[in-house]
């Protein structure tokens, strides 16, 4: 159980299930900001029950956090300017897929990839379009996700990543 800005919420494990409670819909929300939140913890919390692949844009880039308000201002806004997405292309690949919207690159930009099922350790991450950039993996301790860190990605560009994993036996996490 935690309380995570205007939502509370439970997630509980049972065996192989898994339910996932908001107090809170995006719908009652009434600012815009709010509405937001709800509707990212919404689709979290769906992802994390149905144990389908999520992900999201993390808030503080790779490195030093920016040292100015004008700083973190500009980094906000050039993370804003990204999407980010994820799908399934086989039993133990999935496809990321990052395009910076802005007319400025973004450096250190970190996606958090909730996979939503134990994994072994063997995780592999490959550019999917020659010359491209290769990301670099981490773990995530304690959880069922890796983070991939991007090179510099340029204004108005998009890439493509494969990821490769091994599912860890029933039971194992």
């Amino acid at each position: 159980r935690w309380q995570d800005g205007p939502a509370a919420s439970l997630r509980v494990a049972r065996g192989a299930g898994r339910l996932a409670w908001l107090a809170a819909a995006p719908e009652q929300a009434v600012a815009e900001s709010d509405r937001r939140h709800l509707q990212h913890l919404q689709e979290a919390a769906i992802a994390w029950a149905s144990r389908t692949a999520w992900i999201e844009v993390l808030a503080e880039p790779d490195g030093p956090a920016p040292a100015t308000h004008r700083d973190q201002a500009a980094w906000k806004l050039a993370r804003g300017a990204v999407d980010a997405s994820v799908r399934r292309a086989g039993p133990r690949r999935l496809i990321v897929e990052v395009t910076n919207k802005a007319r400025l690159p973004v450096e250190g930009l970190v996606l958090r990839v909730h996979l939503n099922e134990p994994v072994h350790a063997g995780v592999r991450v490959e550019t999917t379009a020659l010359l491209q950039a290769r990301a670099t993996l981490r773990r995530v301790p304690e959880a069922e996700a890796i983070d991939l860190v991007l090179p510099t990605l340029d204004a108005r560009r998009s890439r493509a990543y494969s990821l490769d994993f091994e599912s860890a036996p029933p039971g194992a996490g």
